[in-house]
C-alpha cells in the first residue's frame, strides 16, 4: 500500500504499539514494587470481581479503557530511537508475517518464573 492513508494506518499502529508497551511497562514496575504476593493477591480479587460481570461488560470495559488510552496518545511523545525500532519491528512483522507466540504460552512462562 501507499499513499497517505496507508501511512496514517502505519502511523496509527505504531502508535498502538508504543502505548501498549508503555503501558505493560508501566505495569510491571508498579507490580514489582508492592512485591508478588500483594501483586497476585490483587489479580485474584479483581479477576474474581470481574468474572461476575457478564460478558458483554467485560467487553465494554475494555473498550472504554483502551479508548481512553487512545484519546491520550498524544501524551506519548516517542524518541527517535523508540520509533525506529518501531518501525523497524513492524517491518520486520510485514516481511515475515510471524505473529509471535501464543499469549497463553508467554503467560505460562511468567507464571513459572513467579
Amino acid at each position: 500500500m501507499s499513499g497517505p492513508t496507508s501511512e496514517s494506518s502505519r502511523t496509527l499502529r505504531v502508535l498502538r504499539l508504543a502505548t501498549a508497551a508503555r503501558f505493560a511497562r508501566g505495569l510491571f514496575a508498579a507490580l514489582c514494587a508492592i512485591g508478588t504476593n500483594h501483586v497476585l493477591e490483587y489479580a485474584r480479587l479483581m479477576n474474581a470481581n470481574l468474572r461476575k460481570l457478564p460478558v458483554n461488560e467485560r467487553i465494554r470495559l475494555v473498550e472504554d479503557l483502551w479508548d481512553s488510552i487512545a484519546a491520550d496518545q498524544s501524551a506519548l511523545t516517542l524518541t527517535h530511537d523508540q520509533r525506529s525500532e518501531l518501525d523497524r519491528r513492524l517491518d520486520a512483522y510485514e516481511a515475515d508475517g510471524n505473529s509471535g507466540r501464543p499469549a497463553a504460552d508467554v503467560i505460562a512462562d511468567i507464571r513459572k518464573k513467579l
